[in-house]
């Protein structure tokens, strides 16, 4: 094969994964699958050798990383599934089991992709996750390509945006999110703490939908219930099953994505100050919303910081504002809020859940009255009627100490926090109760004590 020039490596290495591709998947001996896993260990092994001693080169099991052109080779197999079908996963590990919604099985564990990604320089910041307030995968941007021979053994290079369908028509280019994973605890129960993806399910490597679980992330919003069915296999897709595959990852031209921009904005009573954009200057949340929309072309990552002395009421104006420019400054993502305040959407609750019995489940209430506060815990009583009677236990903290120490005495309790202050109380008075307790606490709702 003389089509070198899809792989930029040296002759001898590009000519060890060529012939890799070009190797027939075997039927394994304990089954009836084809796989081209004995082809990918000769070809790493031959790899390997081939590069020891090398200051260019990171290896690790099926995975090859050139320090020099930033680039890592990734070898494993085409997972068989069926064109026309939803596509979840552009990659999975072998471990993961949804080959059947899947483009590629990687050889390589999810693990050893990411320090391959984090050797050739590139940086994640994180992948959605609503505890964190992150609605948006966040990191440096990859440029991704399949390689795989086709029927008259032509090795060939594909896009991501040429082996998908999107909402019915081919995928725009757009470059992976490298976000990277969570170390979370393994399910053994051995209290192991393990990279994410690698041994928990469903061990994705790059998803189709956001997820917190995954190595790469497309730059889109949306679940995998929000999205299923809009990613597609082509309905002519004639790869066979266990086919040899190489994926290509690099850091992705600047030009094929839109600048990205992180922003704040310092929102005080009476003003919202942009900063990070030189030269802008603004003075309250309607200049932000146009001084964004006039820079066509970027995409914008805005934190807001509300400020110390506004007011629970000022907040919620504020909070209420922000929702109107998410919905009329398309370049806008939201991100998550500074350390130790509520996301900007705790301002401005569902005020069906005032009344207890509409809401799906009861969280614990607390009533801030001045210096001191009370807890509420509730607890729903069923008997033969289809709404619950609610039974209220108070409790009265003089101390925001004596709050942390009563939540210390109870881990197992709700992790929703529904908060009740005097709107003319100031953000400093609520935090003094709320700082020490977000991580417990991921979601809070902020109402004011004097109704809507």
């Amino acid at each position: 094969m003389k089509i070198v020039s899809l792989i930029n490596l040296p002759e001898v290495l590009a000519s060890l994964l060529l012939t890799f591709l070009g190797t027939d998947p075997a039927i394994v001996a304990d089954g009836e699958d084809l796989t081209s896993k004995a082809a990918a260990i000769e070809a790493f092994d031959a790899l390997s050798e081939a590069v020891k001693g090398s200051e260019r080169y990171w290896t690790a099991p099926f995975v090859l990383a050139d320090l020099e052109q930033k680039e890592v080779y990734i070898l494993g197999e085409h997972a068989g599934m069926v064109p026309g079908e939803p596509l979840e996963f552009f990659v999975i590990s072998e471990m993961s089991g949804h080959e059947y919604e899947s483009l590629m099985v990687s050889y390589a564990l999810p693990s050893d992709i990411n320090q391959a990604m984090l050797r050739i320089g590139l940086t994640p910041i994180g992948p959605v996750n609503s505890d964190e307030h992150r609605f948006w995968p966040r990191g440096d941007r990859v440029q991704a390509r399949f390689l795989f021979t086709d029927a008259d053994g032509t090795v060939v290079k594909r896009t991501p945006s040429e082996v998908c369908l999107w909402k019915g028509k081919p995928l725009p280019e757009l470059p992976w999110v490298f976000t990277s994973a969570p170390t979370l605890p393994a399910m053994d129960g051995s209290g192991e703490m393990i990279f994410g993806p690698d041994g928990l399910s469903p061990n994705s490597i790059a998803s189709t939908f956001n997820l917190i679980n995954t190595v790469f992330d497309l730059p889109l919003q949306g679940s995998k219930t929000a999205v299923y069915g809009e990613f597609l296999l082509p309905a002519d897709w004639k790869l066979g099953e266990g086919k040899g595959m190489v994926l290509t990852l690099r850091p992705a031209p600047a030009d094929t994505y839109p600048p990205e921009q992180n922003l704040e904005v310092q929102i005080t009573p009476g003003a919202a100050h942009l900063s990070g954009l030189e030269g802008v200057k603004t003075e309250d949340l309607a200049e932000v919303g146009s001084a964004l929309n006039a820079r066509g072309g970027e995409v914008h990552y805005v934190t807001f910081d509300f400020g110390d002395h506004l007011t629970q009421a000022e907040a919620t104006a504020r909070a209420r504002e922000i929702q109107l420019l998410s919905k009329h400054v398309p370049s806008l993502r939201i991100d998550a809020p500074p350390e130790g305040q509520v996301f900007f959407q705790s301002f401005v609750p569902d005020p069906r859940f005032r009344v207890r019995t509409n809401r799906p489940s009861q969280p614990l209430e607390l009533h801030l009255t001045g210096k001191t506060a009370e807890v509420k815990e509730l607890k729903e009583l069923w008997g033969e009627s289809r709404i619950p009677e609610i039974q209220e236990t108070s409790i009265p903290f003089t101390s925001p100490e004596e709050w942390t120490a009563y939540l210390e005495k109870h881990p197992d309790g709700p992790s929703v926090l529904f908060l009740y202050i005097d709107p003319t109380n100031t953000l400093a008075e609520m935090r003094k109760w709320t700082q020490p307790v977000l991580d417990r606490f991921p979601i809070v709702f902020v109402y004011k004590t004097q109704g809507e």
